[in-house]
């Protein structure tokens, strides 16, 4: 590559079955990846034709690519082997169909991918506040960013490095031998790969700077179906056999292991109970998967245990009674205040305007930090920032549906502002109607 021209990037999307997000990507968000001058790839594996329509309908096709696949694994070993593209690239880009980069994240993803960088791993936690910066030590990226690059848009990939040569009938082997390995055969290659370099830099970008967001999940994505059922202890497992297959030069397995149980798949006790809850965690789970959970989680053993041998029905009839309380105290801030506004338009305040809807419960606007240019309107009601509510903060019941980071940021403010009698934030509620409206929002919010 040269060092004075722009490096070209492939961005390929894995779809399967919703043909919602692909026209929601392709009428919304594909004309700032052309803009930049990024070619889009869909690659299909559903059983329908819905999504296949939806390109066939969709008029400027300059740029954008789609390709079906009846074997989901294989699509993605084809994407690190380039054999469908139109034309060589210098980064290919593996993303999942509800992930989404405005215009300025893209520019700032496009600046940073240089030909010297072999990946460039976008950070949604940064758990080790290591900032932007190239990182060169593989035990040091393996530790801090291992369970980041489990989801499909976080890593970009150098074609002449990292896919160079991809060795593709020996991970078809490894699916053979360990077949409860799909969910992360991508991140067992990122790493296997990493230390068959013999040096190696990657650029390391948490997900918000201070110029852009990088990373935004659809509003339209609903959950991954296998985090609802007992796959997902299967998958909890493959993880602990995916981490033992890599090469024994990286040291640090355990600290990779535990970041992604205690961020992601399990980060407390109460992610615990609620799977216990939902009948995919019992006494049985719990012995079969014992070892797996001492290095996925820091959650002691004991805790394991008595959450398995908890009666479901009494969590369950809990539970219940918790909704009706929320309730009812959703239902006295409407009556005690003027309006109710939903504090945040991204997933989380989808899900509660989608809920009162539901309910029938009205609410005036969704209220932002920050309100972006061009975004005047969420879910069929407007936009407020909050700096231009002035006097009306007294006399407005504010409903946070915002991430756990993001309410640490927003909190402190609102309350300097608001009565504190006026806001109503509520974790197990907001899990509780996301699970009824088909969002897994309870790692993002205990």
């Amino acid at each position: 590559m040269d060092e004075s021209t722009t490096c070209t990037l492939a961005y390929c999307l894995a779809v399967y079955e919703k043909p919602e997000l692909m026209a929601d990507f392709l009428e919304n968000w594909s004309s700032f990846y052309v803009e930049c001058g990024i070619d889009i790839y869909f690659y299909d594996s559903s059983v329908s034709d819905a999504l296949e329509q939806v390109y066939r309908n969709w008029p400027r096709k300059e740029h954008i690519y789609y390709l079906r696949f009846p074997n989901g694994t294989r699509k993605i070993f084809r994407m690190y082997k380039g054999l469908d593209f139109s034309k060589k690239y210098d980064f290919v880009w593996l993303a999942s169909d509800g992930l989404r980069t405005p215009k300025a994240g893209l520019l700032q993803i496009l600046a940073h991918l240089k030909p010297d960088i072999d990946y460039l791993i976008i950070d949604r936690y940064d758990v080790e506040q290591l900032g932007l910066r190239v990182l060169t030590d593989p035990d040091q990226v393996f530790r801090s960013c291992a369970f980041i690059t489990t989801m499909y848009g976080s890593t970009i990939l150098n074609t002449h490095t990292v896919c160079a040569d991809f060795d593709w009938d020996y991970y078809e082997s490894i699916l053979r031998d360990y077949p409860e390995m799909l969910h992360w055969i991508h991140t067992y290659f990122y790493f296997n790969r990493m230390q068959q370099l013999q040096q190696v830099r990657v650029m390391h970008m948490p997900n918000s700077l201070p110029e852009a967001v990088l990373l935004r999940i659809s509003d339209k994505k609903g959950s991954s179906t296998w985090t609802w059922s007992k796959s997902f202890w299967d998958a909890c497992r493959a993880w602990i056999t995916m981490l033992n297959l890599l090469p024994d030069s990286y040291h640090s397995k355990l600290e990779a292991s535990r970041n992604l149980g205690d961020c992601d798949l399990l980060p407390n006790e109460k992610m615990l109970y609620q799977h216990r809850r939902w009948g995919i965690y019992d006494l049985q789970t719990y012995w079969s998967a014992r070892k797996a959970l001492r290095m996925l989680s820091s959650i002691p053993q004991i805790t394991f245990f008595r959450v398995a041998v908890t009666p479901r029905a009494w969590l369950v009839l809990r539970h219940s009674r918790h909704m009706k309380k929320c309730l009812k105290r959703i239902d006295q801030l409407s009556r005690s205040c003027k309006c109710l506004m939903i504090y945040g338009a991204g997933v989380h305040g989808a899900v509660y305007g989608k809920y009162f809807e539901k309910h029938q419960i009205p609410y005036e606007a969704f209220c932002v930090s920050r309100r972006r240019p061009g975004k005047e309107t969420y879910c069929d009601h407007p936009v407020v920032a909050f700096s231009e509510l002035g006097a009306r903060i007294g006399e407005i019941g504010f409903i946070i549906g915002l991430s756990k980071a993001s309410t640490r940021q927003v909190l402190p403010a609102l309350l300097e502002k608001a009565d504190k009698s006026h806001i109503f934030l509520d974790p197990e509620f907001t899990a509780g109607i996301g699970e009824e409206l088909g969002y897994r929002l309870v790692t993002n919010l205990f």
